[in-house]
């Protein structure tokens, strides 16, 4: 049975004029907690989505935009079904049953919970006739029918050959019907579900040692397709499987996949001509969009999808081109071309492992990247963010292992363009992925390189456009061994400089490098168990250095060289290292952070350093690393990492990627700049937040002062002026009502002649 991780993560960019940047300030972050598992359109323009803590949302224009509606229940609901226009069914966990009449109010139908109280998966309806499948592990598979259009469920279990819970239910007539089963297969029924009949698979050439059939489609009452993943030896590949003779038999349509490990199979859409599409997710939970066509559903094609969120359903608006994918971390996401394309509705922003680096070229641009290929980009001068796959096609799902973007200090022939003479941003990634872009980051061509890679690149430096290093490891018999690659010719060719240690007889990999600025013969390397390299003659040879770390399981993760003679390494156990020599000989300082595991480590000047790390940690220096202080990153959850720290020193921001796509920054004395004079005023967090309809602002003058209070969307467009008045010092509450605002995240600002503030609110209807 596959796994949902909760959590609706909305993409959100908190770049207002004006606002006082004496705080954190969100750039990118989590809002809600939703998971979206299912999606249903009964019309070419209505359109239903259900998923954790009972959500239900709604769209009334072909799924471009969706408003939450009011639900009974809050109990994860895993499937909605509309046999008309406006009678349906969302079912749930501990036996859920809700329905409308009018597809706006929903209430529990008087069988919730008493029909049975497992887990309801599935639920399906042919005209008035209806069915909702269930179960438990190792139990007989659920499945119960209506045939007055859901007014009454029969209470009675079937007669079926299954012993485990029902996950999908699909029906081509009002008797010929098929049923997926977790761990045991498929069934099938001729005489409309009162008796079932166990199909026979051909799984092809996987030796699985477990099947999970996830979903099943009829296409008609002769054929049918089904999905899921199987478990074997280095895998768990996708089973994808055909049935032409009414569910006796599901057969493999091919004899291999090229997606097949760590890619799983969820659910299906089809559209009028007969073309099905497969959805689901990989490794880093990476979406996946696989099609074929009729009559026999033979041949199945890869096509992009979103790398970054775990698809769990999609469904064809009907009589259209358009396709509605739903998932996890509040995925919401739309294709009008057959789903050769998408735009994110809602994006979950790389929700499991969050942001991973930072890269910039000037005031006004930076890219975030995270897990499965997607990347973050804002344009600080227009206001604006973008979030896609950092990817060309056949790219992903991977992890992006660092990002940089590289200057060019020549300049191009007048009059003509040539590549060579271009900025260049380089994305390097697990599995051996080098993907480079000349564009910032809107198209990219991959480096193909077949190296025996586990992990791939870990970490990189450009010396220029043309010469990097690469960091990580390959792979060598069953072990993974710590190698250094050089490039001169931007990517296209590495060349192996330093291989592994055939001393090291335990898995190894190198994690982190860098160069000192201006000085590109002084280097460093560092890895896994607290193991050091360093080069003086531009990477020819790197011999080990010495260091006095006590602990010599302990990994380093980061090292940063800010001039020809100092560095800093961090890593696990709270381990921070400094070299005075070049990287010859570290030594261990003691700052007093305990054990907790440091992930990055930056600089603006030699004096001025920033470290992060797990369980909220940020921590800076502004004395080359003598005493440090607390940043206080508290905005985010005190249990997410804060994965890494990057100065963008031509606008003075510092910005961190955290763990659930948290991306925070500050222009203030954290991050070296002058810090703001103090605002004749205190704006507080309006309360509740979130809230529905109405909240309350509060805030405290010094002194006599004129006040504006205005409301703006996402957007920056005005929505509502709360106050605009003279008013005397002291305390003040005011109430804002929401009237015919939708769903989503509103800022207020705080205007007087002395200064003004922002804060971030969020509406939930």
């Amino acid at each position: 049975m596959r796994f949902k991780i909760a959590g609706l993560c909305i993409a959100l960019l908190l770049l207002l004029t004006g606002s006082a940047f004496a705080q954190w300030q969100y750039q990118y972050s989590p809002t809600l907690s939703y998971a979206f598992n299912a999606v249903h359109f009964p019309t070419a323009s209505v359109g239903y989505i259900v998923g954790s803590g009972g959500v239900i949302y709604k769209s009334i224009d072909g799924g471009s935009t969706w408003s939450q509606q009011t639900s009974p229940t809050t109990n994860s609901l895993n499937d909605v079904f509309f046999r008309d226009a406006n009678n349906g069914f969302a079912v749930g966990a501990s036996g859920t049953i809700i329905y409308t009449s009018d597809g706006t109010n929903w209430s529990v139908h008087p069988q919730s919970g008493a029909l049975t109280t497992t887990t309801i998966n599935a639920v399906w309806f042919v005209g008035l006739n209806g069915w909702i499948g269930a179960g438990a592990a190792s139990a007989a598979c659920q499945i119960y029918s209506t045939s007055d259009g859901g007014a009454t469920w029969a209470n009675n279990v079937v007669t079926n050959p299954s012993l485990d819970l029902c996950t999908d239910i699909s029906f081509a007539s009002a008797t010929v019907g098929y049923a997926s089963v977790d761990r045991n297969g498929i069934m099938y029924t001729t005489d409309g579900g009162v008796n079932w009949t166990k199909s026979t698979l051909n799984l092809g050439p996987y030796p699985y040692t477990r099947t999970d059939i996830e979903a099943i489609y009829a296409i008609s009452t002769t054929h049918a397709v089904a999905c899921g993943w199987g478990s074997n030896v280095g895998g768990q590949p996708t089973i994808i499987l055909v049935s032409t003779d009414g569910g006796a038999t599901f057969n493999t349509p091919d004899a291999t996949y090229p997606w097949a490990t760590y890619t799983y199979a969820y659910n299906f859409a089809k559209f009028d001509n007969g073309e099905v599409m497969l959805v689901g997710g990989g490794s880093q939970s990476a979406g996946i969009s696989v099609h074929a066509m009729g009559p026999n559903y033979t041949t199945w094609t890869r096509y992009p999808a979103f790398y970054g969120e775990s698809i769990g359903d999609a469904c064809v608006v009907p009589g259209t081109n358009r396709v509605v994918a739903v998932g996890d971390a509040g995925l919401v996401a739309l294709s009008t071309d057959r789903g050769m394309t998408w735009t994110h509705l809602y994006d979950g922003g790389m929700p499991f492992q969050g942001v991973g680096a930072f890269a910039d070229a000037g005031k006004n641009k930076i890219w975030g990247f995270g897990a499965g290929g997607s990347l973050l980009y804002w344009d600080l001068a227009a206001g604006t963010y973008k979030y896609g796959m950092c990817s060309p096609k056949n790219w992903g799902p991977t992890t992006i292992g660092d990002l940089d973007y590289v200057l060019n200090p020549l300049d191009p022939p007048s009059g003509s363009y040539d590549s060579s003479y271009a900025d260049v941003m380089y994305a390097a990634a697990g599995t051996g992925y080098l993907c480079k872009s000349y564009d910032q980051g809107k198209t990219w061509i991959e480096l193909n390189h077949t190296l025996a890679l586990y992990d791939g690149f870990l970490g990189m430096h450009w010396i220029d456009p043309l010469t990097g290093f690469l960091v990580g490891h390959k792979a060598i018999g069953n072990s993974r061994d710590e190698v250094i690659w050089k490039t001169t010719d931007g990517g296209y060719t590495l060349v192996e400089i330093q291989g592994p240690d055939p001393a090291i007889t335990t898995s190894m990999q190198w994690n982190g490098i860098s160069f000192a600025p201006g000085n590109p013969n002084v280097g460093a390397v560092v890895g896994d168990d607290n193991r050091i390299r360093y080069t003086a003659d531009g990477g020819v040879t790197w011999p080990y250095a010495t260091e006095n770390i006590a602990t010599s399981t302990l990994d380093l993760e980061e090292v940063v060289m800010i001039n020809s003679t100092t560095g800093f390494a961090v890593g696990d156990g709270g381990t921070l290292v400094k070299t005075t020599d070049g990287g010859a000989s570290w030594l261990v300082q003691a700052p007093g952070w305990g054990t907790v595991n440091l992930t990055h480590i930056a600089f603006s000047t030699p004096n001025r350093l920033w470290v992060s790390g797990a369980d909220q940690f940020l921590w800076y220096s502004v004395d080359g690393g003598a005493t440090w202080t607390n940043a206080n990153v508290t905005p985010i959850v005190s249990t997410y990492d804060v994965m890494t720290v990057h100065y963008q020193g031509a606008a003075g921001i510092l910005w961190v990627g955290c763990h659930y796509a948290n991306v925070l920054s500050r222009t203030d004395a954290v991050a070296g700049v002058e810090t703001p004079k103090s605002l004749p005023f205190v704006l507080n967090q309006n309360f509740p937040n979130p809230f529905n309809p109405s909240t309350t602002i509060a805030f405290t003058l010094a002194s006599d002062d004129h006040v504006t209070l205005n409301v703006y969307n996402v957007a920056g467009k005005l929505v509502a002026t709360v106050m605009d008045r003279d008013l005397k010092a002291g305390d003040y509450s005011v109430a804002f009502r929401a009237d015919g605002l939708a769903t989503g995240v509103y800022f207020y600002k705080l205007s007087t002649s002395r200064g003004e503030e922002t804060r971030k609110m969020v509406l939930l209807r």
